[in-house]
């Protein structure tokens, strides 16, 4: 499947390769093994450059690596997971290990869907043409009444110092 995948992305994106192929989410069930031989392949035959995850526990991609070690096969390279202003939970174990381990870290969602933008106001229906008026799940979590007082208050600290709530932000 993975393979499959990779040559339909590839097909996609009209190219020869990919520089950084990641994982994510597995299904239950699939060894380590089955996943990094795969990927394996596609790094030896020149479709892909790197490997990285997305959604791991550290101490997966760990025990990935040292699979990946064993076996001679390439390592993942890059950890990709949620973090934001306010979701800050990669702080405690995720950023240390890549840290330590020399391991690309990729954000998503570090705008909250764009929540963190300045397009919406404390009280105010989400504007027309954005995310959270689409009914995304990503601004309709981030908006509660507790975050919408942070955002205030991040876009009070921002402005007084020439800069938009997204610079921050990032």
């Amino acid at each position: 499947r993975i393979s499959k995948q990779c040559e339909e992305s590839l097909r996609k994106l009209g190219t020869d390769y990919i520089d950084l192929y990641q994982i994510h989410m597995p299904a239950a069930g699939i060894r380590e093994e089955e996943i990094l031989e795969a990927q394996a392949g596609l790094v030896s035959s020149g479709k892909v450059r790197w490997i990285g995850e997305c959604n791991y526990a550290s101490w997966r991609h760990a025990e990935a690596n040292g699979i990946a070690e064993a076996h001679g096969w390439p390592q993942m390279v890059s950890a990709q997971n949620h973090y934001s202003l306010l979701h800050r939970q990669v702080e405690i174990e995720t950023l240390p290990f890549c840290r330590e381990r020399n391991v690309g870290f990729l954000p998503y969602h570090p705008l909250a869907g764009g929540f963190l933008a300045d397009k919406y106001v404390k009280g105010e229906a989400a504007p027309e043409g954005t995310r959270g008026a689409a009914g995304s799940p990503i601004v309709t979590n981030s908006r509660t009444p507790q975050n919408e007082d942070m955002q205030d208050a991040l876009k009070t600290w921002a402005r007084e110092r020439g800069h938009t709530l997204a610079e921050p932000a990032f």
